[in-house]
């Protein structure tokens, strides 16, 4: 009966060998949404961070300029002095240019994620990108249309949490499957429409 049992156990069942593994909830959950889906901008990585530096920023450079102005103003008496405003306006303008950049670049994925196929795809390859200090993850997926059509495509994973062999969401055109893009590359995020 052991030597049964540990022949059994040194055999390779095919049916096993072929059995993908569990899918993830969020990944169940988007199979199961509607379309057209609903898509937000989500603020993660690196644009995050510049975010939440550029309004701190903002918001200490405000506050000493309206104390200095305010300085002035008691000991010159000048009330039309919004020179020492320039500065803050500059930085407000370039906080809107880093804002307004990726969302443009996002424009182009909406519809995809909104109205798009969607595809559970293989993760084939990942890779540590160095970029003098910092470093970003760049993968290489495999999935199949709803035809049958095998498609590859690599792309920056802003998530940094996408291993090799991994199940990830793609979306993707039905009628040109080259026009895709992987869940976790974009910084849109579409909406759980059931909570």
């Amino acid at each position: 009966m052991q030597k049964a049992i540990a022949a059994a156990k040194l055999t390779v069942n095919p049916a096993l060998a072929q059995c993908q593994p569990p899918l993830d909830p969020s990944l169940q959950m988007l199979q199961s949404l509607p379309r057209p889906r609903q898509v937000r901008f989500r603020f993660q990585g690196s644009l995050g961070a510049v975010a939440i530096v550029v309004v701190a920023v903002l918001g200490l450079t405000a506050f000493f300029l309206a104390g200095a102005q305010a300085h002035r103003r008691n000991i010159h008496g000048n009330k039309d002095s919004f020179t020492i405003l320039l500065p803050l306006v500059f930085m407000l303008f370039v906080f809107v240019f880093l804002m307004a950049v990726p969302l443009f670049r996002e424009k182009r994925n909406l519809p995809l994620l909104r109205d798009g196929e969607l595809a559970l795809a293989r993760v084939v390859a990942q890779q540590t990108i160095q970029q003098g200090k910092t470093s970003s993850s760049k993968i290489d997926y495999e999935f199949k249309t709803n035809t049958g059509q095998s498609t590859r495509n690599s792309c920056r994973d802003l998530t940094n949490a996408v291993f090799e062999d991994m199940t990830i969401a793609v979306f993707y055109d039905a009628l040109d499957p080259s026009k895709n893009i992987a869940a976790c590359a974009t910084y849109l995020k579409i909406v759980d429409s059931f909570q």
